[in-house]
């Protein structure tokens, strides 16, 4: 898919791109770079993945896209159990949206949401929960970047995707999902369906890295 193709190539350029310390050296022709931090290591964040994909965007032709679009759903995501859509909650955030122009309308095709570090389980779900249920015409994205990996974080990320890929599992027009998980050290992206049969298999794959 094209959509699929611009956020490749764009991770492919985040695992060259240099940082702030110059070590170690890489390929990368980007401006961009990673900042080092007082501790005198490298920052990641999922603003890099997101500006990478960015730049991508804008050199192509088949998508528009915004930033930071307002969802169409209103959800409730502090004060409950779990991160849930709510009539009387507030409108939240998709990092961006790709859209199809439709005569002079633009129509939302694909969702994406980005995502950094191994972070707590409730923030996949607020995520998937969106990109779950959200209105879009096709496949939607969730783009997650970790620094490096050890059996403990495979163990935890697969718990967290399987606990979050449940939000929505009753819907009977529950939107397809994607996986682009981006590791940096050692350098890898793997991609699955957000379903836990995929997930054990492509995550299990960073064991014999």
């Amino acid at each position: 898919m094209k959509a699929e193709k611009l956020i490749k190539a764009s991770l492919e350029e985040l695992v060259r791109i240099d940082s702030e310390g110059g070590e170690p050296p890489t390929s990368s022709s980007s401006r961009l770079i990673f900042p080092i931090t007082r501790n005198k290591e490298r920052r990641v964040s999922e603003q890099e993945a997101k500006f990478l994909f960015a730049k991508q965007l804008e050199n192509q032709t088949d998508f528009y896209y915004s930033v930071e679009t307002p969802t169409e759903e209103t959800y409730r995501f502090s004060g409950v159990p779990e991160p849930q859509i709510d009539p009387d909650g507030l409108s939240a955030r998709i990092d961006i949206c790709l859209y199809k122009k439709v005569g002079s309308k633009y129509e939302r095709e694909h969702l994406i949401e980005f995502k950094a570090h191994n972070v707590d389980v409730a923030d996949f779900k607020k995520d998937f929960l969106k990109l779950f249920l959200e209105k879009s015409t096709g496949t939607n994205y969730f783009v997650h970047v970790i620094k490096s990996f050890n059996n403990n974080t495979i163990d935890s990320l697969k718990k967290k995707y399987k606990s979050a890929f449940k939000f929505g599992a009753k819907e009977k027009n529950r939107n397809d999902v994607k996986v682009y998980l981006c590791v940096l050290e050692p350098m890898n992206i793997i991609y699955f369906d957000a379903n836990e049969r995929d997930c054990e298999t492509e995550l299990n794959k960073l064991r014999k890295i």
